[in-house]
């Protein structure tokens, strides 16, 4: 469980491990994420205490520890600001809110995004995250999804889930084209 606190909002999400081998080890004692046997990654081989980033995924990182790769998805802390004020920094895997502002409610109020809700009050920010105010603190749950082995092209979402996933490749025997078929 990875727990961060940014401006007054508690998000807590799973870690999501990434194995980018055929063959992982299990996870060494107190350590939560299966390792892969050597230090290559992205096609280049690491040294002890390097790290590296997987390409188009600034979020999963990984670092190579005693010739085995260990990697995990970064889980990003869900924002107090709204997402018209957020930006991405070159390289970085989450959002950060331009500027601070400083807002004052009462007791038992929550404020996230644009909104304010009550304590208790349990609303769903998006589709992989749930909160719920607590005092003056909104406490989300949030799903990390898994890193995907497909090209951006390929993955599809899935009704009910807030993960998206590789689409199944289609086999065909059989070509049409020009109104003739192809027995393949």
């Amino acid at each position: 469980m990875q727990t961060t606190c940014v401006a007054g909002v508690l998000t807590r999400s799973q870690v999501q491990c990434y194995v980018p081998c055929k063959h992982p080890l299990p996870p060494k004692p107190g350590q939560c994420c299966p390792t892969c046997n050597s230090c290559s990654i992205n096609g280049r081989v690491y040294r002890n205490g390097e790290e590296a980033t997987l390409l188009g995924d600034p979020c999963v990182r990984c670092k190579c520890k005693d010739g085995t790769i260990e990697c995990a998805k970064h889980s990003c802390p869900v924002l107090a600001c709204p997402p018209s004020a957020t930006y991405i920094e070159k390289g970085d895997c989450c959002p950060k809110c331009n500027g601070s502002q400083t807002r004052y409610l009462p007791r038992g109020m929550c404020l996230l995004g644009n909104k304010i809700y009550r304590d208790k009050a349990t609303f769903r920010l998006d589709a992989c995250t749930n909160c719920t105010c607590d005092d003056t603190t909104s406490v989300c749950d949030r799903v990390v999804c898994p890193p995907l082995d497909c090209d951006r092209t390929h993955q599809i979402s899935v009704p009910g889930s807030c993960c998206l996933k590789c689409m199944e490749p289609v086999h065909s025997s059989h070509c049409s084209w020009n109104r003739q078929t192809y027995q393949v």
